[in-house]
């Protein structure tokens, strides 16, 4: 990375422009491939699903079981 501060004549110059709009391009397409790597990742099938595993997995399955018991005992 060239520093403006050192730049002298306008050659200098104009390659400092030139290297920062290739670097500029190339986090571009960086953020872009990123961009699409979420996109890909983040379906609104694989949120629901996500959100279902994380509901699921703080439902106290014991305490459930238990009630389910004691109202067939109830109803038998």
């Amino acid at each position: 990375m060239r520093n403006f501060r050192d730049i002298r004549n306008l050659d200098q110059l104009n390659e400092a422009i030139h290297d920062n709009g290739e670097k500029l391009s190339a986090k571009e397409k960086q953020l872009t491939r990123r961009y699409e790597k979420a996109r890909a990742f983040y379906t609104p099938g694989r949120l629901v699903t996500e959100g279902g595993r994380r509901l699921v997995s703080k439902l106290p399955f014991t305490d459930l079981a238990l009630l389910l018991i004691h109202k067939l005992r109830k109803i038998l």
